[in-house]
């Protein structure tokens, strides 16, 4: 898979394809269950993969609970809606975490 840079003075390689993760957990509908996902991370990141999207609305909130195996960057966009307070707690919690977790990304 070709890697190209993310933005002009970042230096930040990432791939051309992303993965979306929006089915990854059973929070609101049939979805991928861990196992399977890991599977999925882990044959993306055998093409070269290293983009991955994920929300804290996809879902209820699982698909940002997975481990992010070696992905080079995670990056939060999103617009405002009903159920924002929630979702900031989410997005909180997950961050918090991910800070906290002993996984060095790789560059």
């Amino acid at each position: 898979m070709r890697c190209t840079t993310f933005g002009r003075r970042t230096g930040l390689r990432v791939s051309e394809y992303a993965l979306g993760t929006g089915n990854f957990g059973t929070g609101w509908s049939a979805g991928t269950e861990r196992e399977e996902a890991k599977a999925i991370f882990d044959r993306f990141g055998e093409a070269g993969g290293n983009c991955i999207d994920t929300a804290d609305t996809y879902q209820a909130g699982q698909s940002e609970q997975y481990d992010r195996f070696d992905e080079v960057s995670r990056i939060e966009l999103g617009i405002p809606h009903q159920a924002n307070a929630k979702a900031l707690n989410r997005l909180r919690g997950g961050l918090t975490e991910s800070f906290d977790a002993p996984v060095v990304p790789v560059a």
